[in-house]
This record gives C-alpha cells, structure tokens and sequence, in this order.
C-alpha cells in the first residue's frame, strides 16, 4: 500500500478499490480475495482499507451466516482501529464491543479460517492507549494477531 492509511477528516480518502466481485460462502470465505487483502490490509495497519474489502465480502454473504457474523465483525474491528486513529475513545470503545459481541455468537466452531474465540480474546487484550496513540498519517498500530485469530497474510 503507498501513502498513509485513511484517516476520515484528516486526509483524502483513497481511490476506490476495485472488488473482485467473487461471491462468498463457507466454502470459499477463507481463500476469498478480498477476505484476504482485508486481513493484509489491517494486519498492514490500514484499518479504513481492510474495512472496505471486508464490506465487499460481506455484501456476498448469505444474510443470517456464521461467514457474514464473522465479517460484521472484523468491520467493526477495522472501524475501532478508524475511531482509534480519530482519537475517538468512545467509537474505539463501542466498536470493540460490537466486534466482541459479533465473535461471541459464533462459539467455538472455526469460520473464516479463524477461531471466533482467539479472536475474541485479542479484542478484550488490546491496549487501548497504543491504539489511541498511532498517528493517523502513518499505518498503525500493526496487528500482529496471535495463532487462531486471524489467517497468516503477511510473511
């Protein structure tokens, strides 16, 4: 990714990314393009980025699915990371919550090539004050997510 991660009112949103307009289902989410670049791109500390692709999957999502459960999630994960940029600790916060709340339906059963529960369990183990603290011209705060609770998409 060139140039800084998108901060919404502090700099210019990014060209439009091009979805790759591949449905998705339970079979396909975790070897999905656009799934795939969404981890890259939060992983990469491009929340906004990663936000955008994951919604592109989850239009293609049957509604009421584990798959589209999962991706409601890592969208508010992507915009707890936004808000955090914003230095918004009440969006951050309420993000948190919802991605939380999203990952806490889905038990233990993988989905997404993730384990909801990991997932889960790196939310509540964030340190808000780093999130907070990134700057929002640069990319960050890097994820570097434990095993299980995300695909590994960066070398």
């Amino acid at each position: 990714m060139n140039g800084p991660a998108h901060t919404p009112g502090h700099n210019a949103r990014p060209p439009k990314r091009i979805a790759s307009g591949a449905p998705a289902d339970r079979e396909s989410l975790e070897r999905h393009p656009d799934y795939l670049e969404g981890w890259f791109l939060f992983q990469s500390g491009y929340p906004w980025e990663a936000h955008e692709a994951w919604e592109d999957v989850w239009r293609t999502l049957p509604p009421g699915s584990a798959e589209r459960v999962l991706t409601s999630a890592l969208i508010r994960l992507a915009a707890a990371a936004v808000k955090a940029r914003q230095r918004n600790r009440a969006g951050l916060e309420h993000h948190l919550a919802g991605a939380a709340g999203h990952l806490g339906t889905l038990g233990p059963t993988p989905v997404g090539g993730i384990q909801p529960e990991e997932l889960a369990r790196w939310i509540g183990s964030i340190y808000r004050e780093a999130w907070l603290d990134a700057g929002p011209d640069e990319p960050g705060p890097i994820a570097a997510l434990p095993p299980g609770a995300g695909p590994r998409v960066i070398g």
